[in-house]
């Protein structure tokens, strides 16, 4: 997936103007973890719509597999957000279940995708609870089996873990690993943490503040599998002060340029 001089401006009751993204050059690598980072309200919200269809840019251009991305959701494009999606109706199966069956596939094909995918986010034994029976990060598993029962070329996700408490969000982003190195399908993934950023990804993009656009971008060094212990190594407390400081810089040049 290829962002070519995406610009998006809103446009208030008013008449006001404001300038979301400019002129943002984006591409992401088959089977790579991305992570996007910057300050808040920078437009990563945005920007992740954009990319999954949902949302057309002012201008500029989104090409996958060398197709323009126009403007419409597409089961190649999963999306999971940081609020739960779920459907409170179904049933941990029947919400997995669901994008493979509007996708008319057959029902013993159905039930081993929702069989394998539960497995994968480790909800299995939990097929016939309902989305009030379950924790916040059980939902937000569902969220993500969900996702991949799709089978989605690309895989994208806006601060998933975000709502979740410390010990459960640490938890989650282990486990999203576990199925990453299993799936190995191309994932973009927003968050505000570094430290999250730097133990999931594989590379790392930092956008200014807004109007936002791709202020550095860093290689993360770290070999795969990671482990949690990776987050206290020299390595990893190097590159996390790296990063707050291209933070710091990016917010500054923004800051300059208003």
């Amino acid at each position: 997936m290829t962002a070519h001089g995406i610009s998006k401006v809103y446009e208030g009751e008013s008449g006001e103007k404001t300038i979301a993204i400019k002129n943002l050059n984006l591409q992401v690598k088959e089977g790579e973890f991305l992570c996007l980072v910057g300050p808040s309200g920078c437009g990563k919200t945005t920007l992740i719509k954009i990319l999954a269809g949902l949302l057309l840019p002012t201008s500029g251009e989104i090409l996958m597999d060398g197709k323009n991305v126009t403007g419409k959701p597409s089961r190649e494009r999963g999306v999971v957000f940081q609020e739960n999606a779920v459907f409170p109706w179904m049933t941990v199966e029947q919400n997995v279940e669901y994008g493979p069956r509007i996708n008319g596939l057959p029902k013993n094909v159905i039930k081993e995708i929702s069989k394998k995918y539960i497995k994968l986010v480790n909800l299995s034994g939990f097929e016939k609870a309902l989305p009030k029976e379950l924790s916040g990060g059980m939902k937000k598993r569902v969220d993500i089996a969900r996702a991949y029962a799709n089978n989605p070329d690309i895989l994208l996700m806006d601060e998933p873990f975000g709502s979740l408490d410390s010990q459960t969000r640490s938890k989650m982003q282990t486990e999203l690993l576990q199925i990453w190195q299993s799936e190995r399908k191309t994932v973009v993934f927003i968050t505000h943490d570094l430290e999250e950023a730097i133990y999931l990804a594989d590379r790392i993009i930092v956008l200014t503040a807004r109007p936002s656009y791709v202020f550095e971008e860093v290689t993360v060094p770290l070999s795969r599998p990671r482990k949690k212990s990776v987050k206290t190594t020299p390595e990893f407390v190097a590159l996390r002060a790296n990063l707050e400081n291209m933070m710091e810089n990016a917010i500054k040049l923004s800051e300059n340029n208003c």
